[in-house]
């Protein structure tokens, strides 16, 4: 066996029945494992650690004309992250909100933070469970109560490829001033949450929906991590 070994760090291991050879030794950084057909060792680069986000819907998703902007097609990915930019919708003070694979069952449950803008300088804001266990969907934010009104969100789902409970954060902000002067201080609300979607299904869509009224405006961006 000594006569099989020709440089330092040569591994020995069986080829059959009473039969060996070396393995030579790796690069720096790679790990031991098996080959691809199971017969062998082999040295291989060490898996990546952190997500790698990749853009799965490319240059985003209108949304418009609609009150549902769905976006399919998410197997596989364990992290999904959606970006909203300048949600608006043609019915002033809707509720903006998600689902997960169309699931309109009573499978959220979200807690955390909101805040309502009052004045030009104050801010109401409630600690608390915003989405309780029988709640159908989970909630991105409520528009303003006038015509220009917008906002923008993260959403990050973890878990999405497996079948057990996946995590849900949800970081908005909103317009809640008018054009007009800013004398007007609408019930625009956004929300700092965090919760679950209670279900063994792997995640294959996201929905966008506008609870009153259509989409008029803003882009939805999709991305995905292994």
């Amino acid at each position: 066996m000594a006569t099989t070994i020709a440089a330092a760090g040569d591994l020995i291991y069986g080829t059959a029945n009473d039969a060996y050879a070396a393995l030579s030794l790796g690069t720096a950084g790679q790990l031991l494992k098996v080959n691809s057909g199971a017969t062998a060792p082999e040295w291989g680069a060490a898996p990546s650690t952190g997500a790698n986000f990749t853009l799965l819907n490319a240059g985003g998703t209108a949304l418009s004309g609609s009150s549902t902007v769905t976006i399919s097609s998410l197997n596989g990915y364990d992290k999904i992250r959606v970006l909203v930019k300048n949600i608006s919708s043609a019915s002033a003070s809707s509720t903006i909100y998600l689902r997960i694979n169309a699931d309109s069952g009573s499978n959220y449950n979200m807690f955390g933070r909101s805040s309502k803008l009052t004045s030009a300088s104050t801010a109401e804001g409630l600690l608390g469970r915003f989405n309780g266990v029988s709640e159908t969907f989970a909630r991105v934010l409520i528009l303003g109560n006038f015509a220009l009104a917008n906002g923008d969100a993260g959403i990050l789902i973890d878990g999405a490829n497996s079948i057990g409970v996946k995590i849900i954060e949800v970081h908005s902000g909103a317009n809640g001033i008018s054009g007009a002067g800013g004398e007007d201080y609408p019930s625009a609300v956004a929300y700092n949450l965090v919760g679950t979607w209670n279900s063994s299904s792997t995640v294959t869509s996201i929905s966008l929906i506008s609870e009153t009224g259509n989409f008029d405006a803003g882009t939805i961006y999709v991305y995905g991590s292994l």
